[in-house]
């Protein structure tokens, strides 16, 4: 299985508010694909902050095998897949 995501321009939208207060947030999108190319759809996506040992995020990918994992605070990450009988994967050291 392989987990594909957009680099930096895409991979993190670091989003900021005007005002008093401001709060940084990112995204981290991608895509899963199989040995062949193929979409997996309904895989396990579980985002993990690895500057707090907290996992955030656990979500499915679309149809298209896509997912978006959006308002993340800034930090790194460690972002896997997994789906049934498909090995799973890790992207380790996703950072803002």
């Amino acid at each position: 299985m392989r987990v594909r995501f957009a680099l930096p321009g895409a991979l993190l939208l670091l989003l900021g508010t005007c005002g008093i207060a401001q709060e940084i947030t990112a995204t981290i999108l991608g895509s899963v694909t199989d040995a062949s190319g193929a979409v997996v759809s309904g895989a396990t996506i579980i985002v993990v902050n690895t500057d707090k040992a907290m996992v955030l995020r656990r979500l499915t990918t679309s149809r298209s095998g896509e997912y978006v994992v959006p308002l993340l605070p800034i930090g790194h990450y460690d972002v896997s897949a997994e789906a049934h009988g498909i090995l799973s994967q890790i992207l380790s050291g996703l950072a803002k």
